[in-house]
């Protein structure tokens, strides 16, 4: 069974670890990890894998420290992905010089999504 989290992420770090965006306001690992545990239908007894769509999470450390803090598997992206649900799959998020966001359809592209484990 998988659990998927969507939030969005940065390259930013804080005192604590990698930063995390709900709200536009800055949210830590803890806090997606609280929140994870406080979803009914999350359990903690089954083998559960945490899908991680959170931009640089599989880069930035975040996935890594949810890894730990959930003590099990989180499969992240390296790169900033986006849900498009005219194609119902992942895309590649970027911006362009003039902050315009662009998604580019992902099928036939490697996007660098890791499976993470606790330390």
């Amino acid at each position: 069974m998988t659990t998927t989290v969507i939030v969005h992420g940065s390259k930013t770090y804080d005192e604590i670890g990698g930063v995390f965006y709900v709200d536009e306001l800055p949210t830590n690992v803890a806090q997606i990890a609280d929140a994870i545990r406080a979803n009914p239908s999350y359990d903690e007894l089954e083998n559960t894998m945490v899908c991680l769509a959170s931009c640089w999470s599989g880069s930035n450390g975040t996935a890594q420290e949810l890894t730990n803090q959930l003590g099990r598997p989180v499969y992240a992206p390296s790169v900033p992905v986006a849900w498009d649900q005219g194609i119902n799959g992942w895309v590649l998020a970027t911006h362009d010089g003039f902050g315009e966001a662009h998604m580019f359809d992902l099928s036939g592209y490697t996007v660098d999504w890791h499976t993470f484990h606790p330390n």
